[in-house]
């Protein structure tokens, strides 16, 4: 089932890249104080949103358990997407720079999801059903912050293009 969503997941957010302003209804543009700051942190955000993709689904599309080299690569690369995606929001609060407000804070919200999910799975409160509950939201939340992203990066690039 999970293979299914992830497939039908970033048909969706590549859907909602080249829709152009259509999915959500457009707000006035208001200017990033720091753009050099700004595109610095999305660079971080989206290398290493990618980076998390390739190695997360990777084993979740393919039945294997995370693990090696994979995981450390995996779990590294998380605090640079989680601090580089909390200061983007911080940010853009009010600005809309990302092309649609709206899939931007659907990154932001399916990340936040991905984040508390795994800092959660960290500590011993939960037994084994509490651990595998929270992978599972880990993943599901990780499908809702790549279609965002997916979306969102769209959004950018067209309007560059444009």
């Amino acid at each position: 089932m999970f293979k299914i969503l992830t497939v039908i997941s970033v048909i969706v957010g590549v859907v909602a890249a080249k829709s152009g302003g259509g999915l959500c209804s457009g707000a006035a543009k208001t200017p990033v104080r720091f753009p050099v700051i700004d595109k610095l942190l999305s660079l971080v955000m989206v290398l290493s949103l990618a980076l998390l993709a390739l190695t997360g689904f990777y084993a979740a599309l393919l039945g294997h358990k995370l693990s090696g080299y994979l995981l450390v690569c995996h779990t590294g690369t998380g605090g640079a997407f989680a601090g580089s995606l909390a200061l983007l929001a911080l940010m853009r609060a009010e600005a809309e720079s990302c092309g649609c407000k709206c899939l931007f804070w659907t990154l932001v919200l399916g990340g936040l999801g991905v984040v508390l999910s795994a800092v959660v799975m960290m500590q011993p409160w939960f037994g084994t059903h509490g651990q595998e509950t929270l992978v599972e939201l880990h993943r599901y939340s990780a499908l809702v912050a790549l279609i965002g992203g997916i979306g969102c990066c769209g959004q950018a690039l067209r309007a560059k293009s444009s």
